[in-house]
């Protein structure tokens, strides 16, 4: 539409263009009986039709339920033999349990006592009397304080110690399994795993009271059979329980004591209250008093007729009046069945089986709505046929009534085209940027409709263009403000890259920064030695000062937002101190209301952090972050390079009081060595000379007798590796070198291997200490440049100064190109 002109463009839109509104407001008294045709052969079409679906909806909705009813009762049956199948793998564990316990008591002398676990080795008296041990041993021992410790009852403990070796294995294989323990006749108690039972339980507690163990007793089950405890809530939080206790007899016949395992029916509870048959049906568990272990929360509203308590469990179901209480009669009773309840409205189907091995009953509910939503469906079918049978027969001959109506229709239509192309001429004008335009009046009828949402539209796109440009500007103003501050800190970097000395770099970094940024506080941290601290080298601020003054120093990764990034190597923002759980209050500067932490890095390794300070809130944003890393960039490199530098001139130093400059020089040329006559030294190649040869083999200094006068070769040592060698020459009639002489030689030719190395390591450290201050150079005079042209011009002129080139070429594909091109390319 930009390269049109307005004759074009008015031209387009005064072409007439019929549109559907217009024309039904013209012919609607002619549309009108076409349409009341159609209508009506089509609900004869439909009403047949809907008479065969209602049919066919009743056939099947009694299949449905038929095969519903079958479906749940398979669900329900094979969910109770699953839920049972981990009740009786517990009972199984029980009677092996116990038939393990039998054969340690019932044949001690295949046990020896005391041979593994002595009772004098474990046991001692507790504070109030009771027998007991401490919680080393695998499981807990008790004995409570009215029991006489005899010679029995320590064979007794001894040989019930051999349960140590199945308790742990069988505690581990079931999760459900909480505890395991034995309780003996003679009140003793073992208990796995070991939870320092004797501080736990009074120190009267009698093991042979307790419920779970009465009911094991030779009066209780003659038939000595596996016994299930009623459901209880344990103390401890570990929700619903049930203990399975099985009866000890050794000899056959001699009843010892009883196994107990504590069984969790935590996963049980929620395999069953996770359960959504159909999408919305539910199940729930019952005990044999008529005790709800499990129950949702909607079984609660449909059997009791209200909502669970808060934490309630167990609930009382046997004396429910509402319409579940014969469902609930016929699962006490232990009766596998189907029944149809209506529920407030709801028909619900309940399908119930029975758990063997416990006597309790599990079952199914499902609301019938679910179950027949496949007639709905169905319904939905026959609906879509109708319409189909619509489109396919009644429309074809209705829309021969509606042509002829059409086109009748359409005579009148011209007479409406005139405001429509008064509108389209309004539009063009305010396409030119015309705001003020006059509109058609706008009438009752759709072309009034049309004129006035048009009127709202012109003056929405007024207020949008004004929006828009305000936007613009201050768009305009980020732009600036970032070009700004990219400019202060190329600047920041240029003047940081010139100086050489560490102090003075940190220094005059952060006046620098504090200086062309306006900051409250600048401060650069350096890591310490360890990497345990950073500590404060530099500020700008007054309370900087005085924290310089006292070396003030926060520990890495644990201390403000410095400590963060010098832990983490990330920057990070504090946007609002008062609000920051990370922020670090420095009573130094009282006035910081945000606060911005920058990694100092050099080849991914934090040196040290520069922290900057605003006394305005929300001072920084994520522009910030990465304009101001670009200069926190360049000043690591520059801090590292003055460090280099001073390190590098230190070791110069160092090496030129020790062994003069001649030694670094002779370093540098490697491939030479020299030799004094008495008289003057001169250079020779080391490679000419076969006493070197001679002495890469030797590791200390020796003396070789020759035809002209001894010689002395001592061997140049680095790190255990011969690198060269010293060759010293006495007159025949000299006397032989003495010990401390051959020591002296030696601890010589030692240092020098040294000073070989630290002048090596020192050149290199040279070298790379001016391609670091080459690199930040070059960086620097790029930052300069804001636009790409001159950011490519500064590149390319850097580059041909500074390495030895004949030519530089810098080449940038275009943005389109880049676009298009292959994932794999790019």
């Amino acid at each position: 539409m930009a390269h049109m002109n307005r004759d074009t463009m008015s031209e387009e839109i005064h072409q007439p263009v019929v549109r559907r509104s217009i024309r039904t407001r013209l012919v609607v008294l002619l549309l009108g009986l076409a349409t009341v045709s159609v209508l009506t052969v089509g609900y004869l079409g439909v009403d047949s039709v809907q008479d065969v679906g209602e049919s066919a909806q009743r056939i099947s909705a009694g299949a449905l339920r038929s095969q519903a009813e079958e479906y749940l009762r398979q669900v329900v049956v094979g969910d109770a033999r699953r839920n049972d199948l981990i009740l009786k793998r517990i009972q199984g564990d029980a009677a092996n349990l116990a038939q393990y316990a039998a054969g340690i008591f019932g044949q001690p002398d295949a046990f020896t006592s005391g041979a593994y676990w002595r009772a004098e080795d474990h046991m001692f008296v507790g504070p109030d009397g009771q027998y007991m041990n401490d919680e080393t041993g695998a499981s807990s021992v008790f004995v409570p304080d009215f029991a006489d410790v005899d010679e029995e009852l320590q064979s007794l403990l001894e040989l019930s110690a051999y349960l140590d070796f199945v308790f742990a294995p069988t505690y581990e294989n079931d999760a459900n399994t909480v505890a395991i323990y034995l309780g003996m006749e003679r009140e003793v108690t073992r208990y796995y795993p070991n939870v320092n039972l004797g501080t736990l339980i009074p120190p009267d507690f009698q093991i042979t009271q307790r419920p779970w163990y009465v009911s094991v007793v030779p009066e209780s089950n003659p038939e000595r059979a596996v016994v299930w405890s009623p459901v209880y809530v344990d103390a401890t939080g570990q929700g619903l329980m049930v203990t399975a206790a099985a009866p000890v007899y050794a000899g056959g016949d001699e009843f010892v004591g009883a196994i107990g395992i504590d069984v969790t029916l935590g996963d049980i509870s929620v395999s069953i209250e996770e359960t959504r048959l159909l999408g919305s049906g539910y199940s729930f568990l019952l005990d044999e008093t008529g005790h709800a272990i499990v129950l949702p929360e909607r079984g609660y509203r449909d059997i009791l007729g209200r909502d669970p308590e808060l934490d309630e469990v167990w609930a009382d179901l046997s004396g429910v009046t509402t319409e579940f209480a014969p469902v609930l009669e016929a699962m006490m009773a232990g009766s596998v069945g189907f029944d149809t309840l209506e529920v407030g409205g709801t028909e619900l189907l309940v399908a119930y089986a029975p758990l063997e091995s416990t006597g309790w009953s599990l079952a199914n509910v499902v609301d019938a709505e679910a179950v027949l939503q496949t007639v709905g469906t169905l319904q939905t079918e026959l609906e879509a046929s109708s319409k189909s049978l619509v489109l396919a027969r009644i429309l074809p001959l209705g829309g021969g009534i509606l042509a002829v109506a059409t086109l009748v229709g359409l005579f009148f239509t011209v007479r409406l085209v005139d405001p429509i192309k008064k509108l389209a001429t309004a539009a063009v004008r305010v396409g030119a940027g015309e705001w003020d335009v006059a509109l058609p009046p706008a009438g009752d009828d759709e072309i009034g409709a049309l004129a006035r949402v048009f009127g709202m539209m012109v003056a929405q796109i007024q207020e949008l263009v004004s929006g828009l440009e305000q936007r613009v500007a201050e768009r305009t103003r980020t732009l600036e403000r970032r070009a700004t501050q990219m400019e202060a800190a190329a600047l920041v970097a240029r003047d940081a890259a010139e100086i050489r000395d560490v102090n003075q770099l940190l220094d005059e970094t952060v006046r620098l920064i504090s200086e062309h940024f306006g900051f409250y506080h600048a401060g650069i941290f350096l890591l310490d030695d360890q990497g345990e601290y950073a500590v404060l080298q530099a500020a700008s601020s007054r309370g900087g000062q005085r924290m310089l003054a006292r070396a003030h120093k926060l520990k890495v990764g644990e201390v403000g937002i410095v400590g963060y990034a010098a832990g983490t190597g990330n920057p990070r923002i504090a946007l609002d101190v008062g609000a920051d759980a990370v922020f670090f209050d420095n009573p130094d500067l009282p006035e910081t209301r945000s606060e911005m932490a920058l990694p100092l890095k050099v080849r991914e390794r934090v040196i040290g952090v520069l922290d900057v300070q605003s006394t305005e809130g929300a001072a920084f944003s994520n522009e910030d972050v990465a304009t101001l890393q670009i200069m926190a960039d360049q000043v690591a490199l520059a801090i590292e390079s003055a460090r280099l530098l001073d390190e590098s001139r230190s070791a110069l130093r160092e090496l030129e009081s020790l062994y003069g400059r001649r030694t670094r020089e002779s370093w540098q040329e490697r491939v030479s060595a020299y030799r004094y006559t008495g008289v003057r030294v001169e250079q020779v190649p080391s490679l000419s000379l076969p006493e070197l040869e001679d002495s890469l083999s030797r590791q200390q200094p020796a003396v070789v007798r020759e035809v002209d006068g001894p010689r002395l070769v001592a061997p140049i040592r680095l790190r255990g590796q011969v690198i060269g060698s010293i060759l010293l020459r006495q007159e025949p009639d000299q006397a032989p070198w003495s010990s401390d002489e051959l020591a002296l030689i030696d601890e010589v030719s030692t240092q020098i291997g040294l000073a070989l190395e630290n002048a090596r390591l020192l050149e290199e450290t040279q070298k790379r200490a001016e391609q670091e201050q080459m690199l930040g150079e070059m960086t620097a005079r790029f930052t300069r440049s804001l636009d790409v042209d001159g950011l490519l011009r500064a590149a390319v002129r850097e580059l041909g100064r500074l390495l030895p080139v004949e030519e530089v070429s810098v080449h940038v594909i275009p943005p389109e190109e880049t676009r298009s091109a292959p994932a794999d390319e790019e």
